[in-house]
């Protein structure tokens, strides 16, 4: 008697059809495993990406604009000298004078003033972007 390789034909169909977001929750799963030093067996990383896949995928873009505003923020002030690794209280007055004078020159200029007192990215802007290549990967076939 020869068994089926496939155990269950609905579930093997269910996940080759996913395979894209199986590769995603695989790769996922291994940065996971790597930041907490854990392996496959550990719950932690699982629980990190279901916490994930719970969420309003809405949420989710709102972060992610969030963190690209951010960036931004925290580039232009990288580039005028200011160590985001430092508390502003243990630079020296000849250092903060610097640091603010550089902020104010780059301020100056409306795009830098635009980007670090709003939000340079929208979440519609990025939900539009995003739309697109997801949809652009998930119409994508290797196999052609």
């Amino acid at each position: 008697m020869q068994l089926d390789n496939a155990l269950s034909p609905d579930k093997d169909k269910l996940f080759y059809t996913n395979l894209l977001f199986a590769k995603l929750y695989v790769h996922s799963l291994g940065v996971y495993m790597k930041k907490y030093n854990t392996n496959i067996d550990n719950r932690i990383p699982h629980r990190e990406l279901n916490g994930i896949l719970k969420q309003p995928y809405s949420l989710i873009v709102e972060n992610l604009t969030s963190q690209m505003n951010d960036k931004l923020r925290f580039d232009l002030l990288e580039s005028i000298g200011y160590k985001n690794d430092m508390h502003p209280q243990m630079l020296s007055e000849l250092e903060k004078e610097k640091i603010i004078s550089n902020l104010e020159k780059q301020l100056g200029l409306s795009c830098n003033y635009d980007a670090f007192m709003g939000n340079p990215w929208s979440v519609q802007e990025v939900n539009k972007g995003l739309s697109s290549t997801i949809t652009q990967i998930l119409a994508w076939n290797p196999e052609k």
